[in-house]
This record gives C-alpha cells, structure tokens and sequence, in this order.
C-alpha cells in the first residue's frame, strides 16, 4: 500500500506515542509542494457545502461568539456543529467528520457533549477541517465576512428561509430563531438538550446534507474558489493563481480525477500550463519519482521481514530480490531527475538531503542501509522525544517489529506516494456542479 498524508480519521483520531506515519519524514515536503498547487485545500476537503453550514453557524451563533458551554471548554460554534452532526446521524447521511461517535453515544442513550463527541474537535471536526479555507477564500474569519454574507444569502433564497438573515417573520426566521434556542439550552447545560422527536433534525438535514448545494449556492463558492483577487497564501503569492489555473484545466478535462489518475492528469497538464505551473508541476513529479522508489524499498524490507516471521532479513537476501535490484536500478535516474529540476531553487530540508543521500547508491545492499538509516534517523527526530524503529536490527539482519508487519509486496506502480489533493477537489467540483460525477 502507497504511503498516505496522515489521514488521521475525520470520526476520531487515534492516539499513537509510536510515529506510525511517515517512516521517512517525507511528508512535511510533500505539504509544501502540495500547498504550491491547493492552497488552503487538503484531502480531508470533499464536500463544499460545509463552508455553507460554517456560515449558518456563524450567524446562529453571533450572539454567543465570546461565550463558553458550561463545561467551560466548548465554543458556540462547536455546540452548533454538535447540532448539525447530530441531525444527519438521525437522518442516516454518511461520510462527514464525527459519525461514528456520535453513533456511539446515541446507541448507548448518551446525550452529544464534548465527553462523547471527538476528542480534538477543532481539528478533525467539520468546522475544524473546513476552517483554513473559510479563511483563504474569505468567506468567514471569527465572523461571516463580505462572501460568507453572499453565500448566506444565495442559500437562505433557494432554501426558501425567508427572514433567516434578518426579519421577525417567515420560515428562515423560525428557524433561526429555534436554532438559537438549541445552542442556548446546550451551552447552559454542556450538552444538547433536545431529544429525538425534536422536529429540527430533519429540517437541518433537508437544509444542510452535504450533497445538497444548489445552483447558487454552488456558483457563490465556485466563484471564491476561481478567484485570484482573494489573500495571498502565506510566503507564495502565486499560489491563488496556479491553483486557479489547475481548476481550469480540471474542469476542462471534464469527469473527476481519481487518486490514480492524479499523475496522469498532472503530466496531461504539464504540456499546455504556464510555465509558473508546469514548474510546480515538474517539481512534485520529480519528488515523487524519487518518493515512490524509495517508498517501495522500505516496504520491500517490510514484507521481506513479515515473510521470514522472527529470523532476520539479511543484506544478502534483500541484494538477492529481483525487485531491490530493479529499485537499485532505477533510483540514479530519478534523483538525477530531482536534482536538476531544483537546481537554482531555494529548496531546504529533506529535498537536499535525499539527493546527498542516495545519489552515491548503486548496489542493493547499499539501498537496504541508507534505507535502513535513513528511517532510524526520522524516527530519532521526531517529537517530543523520538520514536523507535519500525524494526530491530539483530545479528545476521533486520527484524520488523510486530505492529509494522507488511504482508502485502510494495506496489511498483506509478502512483505518487502522497495524494496531491485532485480528487478531493474533484469532488467539489461534483458538488458544485462543474463536473460531471
């Protein structure tokens, strides 16, 4: 299996003291670069209409913006996502943050409240996950800005919630104004308060699913997320424009790219994109030219280790694997390849680093020990205090640690190592209706 971002659960993220991802520190990087192309998108990020409930939050919840629950911990605007994840639970939507937990408290007749809800909610919460691009796109900060006014107003219209913005009269005011009620109740008490037969569970749900969004709904949050007037992403001011011009070429291509398809598409792209965008686009192929080969060195020791069970893999064995001497093989080209694409780049960190590292390699066993040392010295850097190994090294070999056991061989396919976030945004573009599912 190719390594992945760390898609740590959008229902709740495990705990781990073990630094279980990215055995190479090859991710930090790889954000970068990802960041050059998407920014303020991750692959956490699939359905657009999060942005809209965010909005609607924010409205139902200006009155409390500086108050906590009782529970002193939970701002308004959490207790309010609590609200909305509830009501798609009772009404059987799948496939958003915070599902299974409170599934789990609502089978076990517990009431949603920080104690049954994500354990780090402004994180991996909707609102948590959503957040960087409400802001990129300006659409919210602490408050709805100019745009989030805008979407508010294109998805009170279609929904037919006359008076939600503003008004004492009407369904939308109704609405509101029950809403408010509910996030009141639930912040006194540090925990919703409504049961089951509250008739506002279907109402949200009919008016916030998130495959929902209508036509203008969807064209106000297409029209931020075209858009190269907005905040410059941090350090990169043309970030807004590379990610805008990739958007163009995505919907030009007409149906969704997946996550296998991502190195096809970008290569398809390359031959007619600016040249600001080809280079970004050269340099994350580069990248992972060398990320896959040594992506697949490291899970060929794994799966050669698991096969042996407790004896140790010896460097004569792994010299001996037709798939170490491919690797072996083909790792030259692809860091020459990186080098020369960054050449005259300010690039630091683990893009030099690579290049040092294995430039040199030109036997198997010279691959297993860089390797090799290459993981333990990722390991010893990580925070706080460092991680062990994924394998012991013993006399004779190497022995993989129980928890990393790897039945399956590498893959020595041409999928990039990381996803570079295209089928997310795909999937926005489902959602808003410029692409064709």
């Amino acid at each position: 299996m190719p390594l992945r971002p760390p898609f740590l659960s959008l229902y709740d993220p495990p705990e781990s003291s073990e630094g279980s991802i990215d055995p190479l520190s090859l991710q930090a990087t790889y954000e970068n670069l990802a960041e050059r192309i998407y920014p303020y998108i991750t692959v956490r990020m699939s359905r657009p209409r999060f942005l809209t409930a965010m909005t609607v939050g924010a409205h139902i919840c200006s009155e409390f913006i500086d108050e906590l629950a009782a529970d002193g911990i939970t701002p308004a605007w959490l207790v309010f996502e609590w609200h909305v994840v509830e009501a798609f639970v009772r009404c059987g939507e799948t496939g958003f943050p915070g599902i299974q937990k409170v599934q789990n408290a609502l089978r076990s007749g517990r009431r949603v409240g920080a104690a049954t809800y994500l354990k780090t909610p402004k994180v991996f919460g909707f609102t948590g996950v959503y957040r960087r691009l409400a802001r990129g796109l300006q659409v919210l900060t602490d408050d709805l800005d100019k745009s989030g006014f805008e979407l508010l107003s294109a998805w009170e219209k279609e929904q037919g919630l006359k008076g939600f913005w503003a008004g004492q009269q009407g369904s939308g005011a109704e609405l509101r104004e029950e809403l408010r009620k509910a996030v009141k109740d639930a912040m006194a008490k540090g925990y919703i308060t409504r049961g089951p037969g509250w008739p506002c569970w279907e109402v949200i749900t009919q008016h916030l699913r998130p495959g929902g969004t209508k036509s203008k709904e969807a064209e106000c949050i297409a029209r931020r997320l075209f858009s190269t007037g907005l905040r410059p992403s941090p350090g990169d001011p043309l970030a807004e424009q590379m990610r805008c011009e990739l958007l163009a070429h995505l919907q030009n291509h007409g149906r969704p790219v997946s996550r296998q398809e991502e190195p096809a598409f970008f290569r398809k792209v390359m031959r007619r994109a600016t040249p600001e965008l080809r280079e970004r686009l050269e340099s994350i192929d580069a990248y992972e030219g060398v990320c896959r080969f040594l992506d697949d060195a490291f899970r060929l020791i794994l799966h050669l280790s698991t096969e042996r069970g407790t004896a140790p893999v010896t460097e004569k064995e792994f010299a001996a694997d037709q798939r170490a001497i491919r690797l072996t093989e083909l790792l030259p080209a692809a860091v020459e390849r990186l080098e020369q694409q960054m050449a005259g780049m300010a690039w630091e960190g683990v893009i030099p680093e690579l290049i040092t590292r294995y430039h040199g390699i030109r036997s198997p066993g010279e691959l297993l020990q860089s390797v090799l040392t290459h993981h333990e010295e990722a390991q010893r850097h990580k925070p706080p205090d460092g991680k062990r190994p994924w394998f012991d090294r013993c006399k004779g070999g190497i022995v993989v640690r129980p928890l990393y056991r790897h039945s399956d061989p590498p893959p020595g396919d041409d999928v990039y190592v990381y996803d570079y976030r295209t089928a997310s945004v795909s999937s926005f573009l489902v959602d808003l209706k410029r692409l064709s599912a």
